[in-house]
């Protein structure tokens, strides 16, 4: 509770703006986080997926994700999350990423992380020291928040919330689209 309460103080509503901006506006979202910080980034990769933008998890696969960094361009945004006893390789992918002129958005837990350093647009989240393990209910939060803010710009005009739809009922979507189709191509 701590931890989300924390959030909702430090994060600002001109950030979370800024950041859904520039990803409406990049060529290629790359997202970076290993470790502990390795759900926040599937979660995030899985919710702008969603939301129809270009998005590469750069995972420790094959060993190609400081590779990968090298391709980055001025066009392109790098969202790295990395936490105390920070992902190596994390940290040199936004090293390599920003010598391209590439955006980095970081995700950390302290101005003095070795991510901040390189991020033009810095999220941070500071942790508590916990017995067992820390808590990863507000970084959850802060992508969620920011997958929304991106939906709402991508969405613009609608009177309702904006959504980011499931896996589900975009293959629903696409189903019922193939159906009308169908339907259209034997009626001529």
């Amino acid at each position: 509770m701590a931890a989300l309460q924390d959030l909702l103080e430090v994060i600002s509503e001109k950030t979370l703006a800024d950041t859904a901006k520039l990803l409406v506006q990049a060529e290629t979202i790359y997202i970076a986080g290993q470790l502990r910080s390795e759900p926040i980034a599937s979660l995030l990769r899985y919710l702008l997926t969603m939301l129809r933008r270009r998005v590469v998890l750069l995972d420790p696969a094959g060993g190609l994700a400081q590779e990968m960094a090298t391709t980055m361009t001025d066009r392109d945004v790098l969202i790295a999350i990395a936490f105390r006893h920070y992902a190596k390789e994390v940290v040199v992918i936004s090293e390599v990423a920003v010598t391209n002129g590439t955006h980095i958005i970081a995700i950390t837990d302290s101005q003095l992380s070795p991510l901040a350093k390189d991020a033009r647009t810095l999220f941070t989240i500071p942790e508590d020291e916990y017995l067992f393990s820390r808590s990863l209910a507000a970084p959850m939060c802060l992508v969620q928040c920011i997958a929304m803010a991106t939906a709402a710009l991508l969405q613009p005009g609608q009177d309702s919330t904006p959504r980011i739809p499931t896996v589900t009922e975009m293959a629903r979507n696409r189903t019922v689209a193939q159906t009308r189709q169908q339907r259209r191509s034997s009626k001529r």
